[in-house]
């Protein structure tokens, strides 16, 4: 998988004004293609805010391996307010599409 054209990055960018998942899409693709489909593919990611990249991965690799498991990891997870005040135990959640925009539960 690839970034073929960039988009405005989330850390920066106001809540209303980061990329939506479908802009992700639009800017990725999958550069190779395996002969035999893996059972399991894991997307990792290192910082998560909505999850809306993490989700168009995910949601990209899934269309090119429909066969395949898709699961996601990401080392961190970001608080919407205040500030951070250390690391927390690790944490299972879920990412999903509503409307067009990611939501992260936890």
């Amino acid at each position: 998988m690839e970034r073929t054209t960039s988009v405005r990055k989330s850390s920066f960018a106001a809540a209303k004004d980061r990329p939506k998942p479908t802009a992700h899409i639009a800017s990725m693709s999958v550069a190779e293609q395996l002969e035999f489909p893996p059972r399991r593919i894991v997307v990792v990611d290192d910082v998560i805010t909505r999850g809306a990249t993490l989700l168009a991965a995910a949601s990209l690799i899934q269309h090119h391996f429909p066969a395949s498991q898709v699961d996601a990891f990401a080392l961190v997870r970001t608080l919407s307010q205040g500030e951070i005040t250390g690391m927390l135990a690790p944490v299972v959640g879920e990412i999903s599409l509503s409307g067009v925009d990611a939501v992260r539960r936890p």
